[in-house]
């Protein structure tokens, strides 16, 4: 990404914020498809993955991969799109972590799709080890997975996957006050609320 163009993401960011409503680390064992939860997870019957396009992408730690659809419908999914040169990014994987924790009992994943390109991959692990994530972060670094699901390749983009497959919830940018909706919907997901 060009200077110009990281300066344009960043006033964009900051006027979001202004105005108001924008994987993982080491040790995080999700890609075999189970549960997080670790318990034995039944798939609803009416789980329908027509409308969620599958991918799988490499776990930025090289810990192997994670694929979208093994994971579907046994767990609520949130995916992050973030970058490492998004200063919005920075502030809400934090709380996306800690909303990781508190809920991954329920069988609640966070998937972190960075978008970073060729020219700043490199500094992922660092962003990821500095910002203490255990959920698992995957590499994007062809758009695969952006392609399909954030096509204005917004940063930070939020979506909540239901354990029948459908994107409950969407939100894009990020400013401190977007937690409690964002914990409500998936509590709402996981049939807490």
């Amino acid at each position: 990404m060009t200077l110009y163009s990281r300066a344009i993401c960043t006033l964009c960011i900051m006027a979001l914020a202004t105005c108001g409503p924008p994987g993982g680390g080491q040790g995080t064992n999700v890609p075999d498809g189970g549960n997080a939860g670790g318990g034995d997870a039944v798939v609803p019957e009416n789980l329908d993955l027509s409308g969620l396009p599958d991918f799988t992408l490499d776990r930025h730690d090289g810990m192997g991969s994670v694929n979208l659809h093994q994971l579907a419908g046994k767990n609520v999914i949130a995916m992050s799109f973030w970058a490492t040169w998004c200063d919005a990014c920075q502030i809400e994987l934090p709380q996306l972590e800690t909303l990781y924790q508190k809920y991954k009992k329920d069988g609640f994943i966070v998937l972190g799709i960075t978008m970073d390109t060729a020219e700043t991959v490199s500094e992922v692990p660092a962003n990821v080890d500095r910002l203490g994530l255990t959920f698992p972060v995957l590499l994007d670094t062809e758009s695969q997975v952006a392609g399909a699901y954030n096509p204005r390749n917004a940063a930070p983009l939020f979506i909540l996957i239901d354990r029948t497959g459908s994107q409950v919830y969407s939100h894009e940018s990020f400013v401190i006050a977007d937690v409690e909706e964002m914990e409500h919907q998936i509590k709402k997901a996981l049939g807490k609320e």
